[in-house]
């Protein structure tokens, strides 16, 4: 499933250190990867405001 249609689980935002602070959490299940006890797949993206988000958004692999 391409990143883009996976939904969006929760979305934060609040001010610290006089910026705006954006979080994003998307969770997917996973078969058939390089990692065979990975049940999940887990994107965060944060962004301060300021700027946009980054392109290479933190990811993990759960199992």
């Amino acid at each position: 499933m391409p990143r883009r249609e996976i939904p969006l689980l929760d979305k934060t935002r609040a001010t610290a250190h006089d910026r705006d602070e954006i979080r994003r959490i998307k969770a997917a299940a996973i078969t058939g990867i390089a990692f065979p006890h990975a049940v999940q797949a887990v994107q965060i993206v944060a962004a301060d405001g300021s700027s946009p988000p980054a392109r290479s958004p933190s990811n993990a692999s759960t199992g």
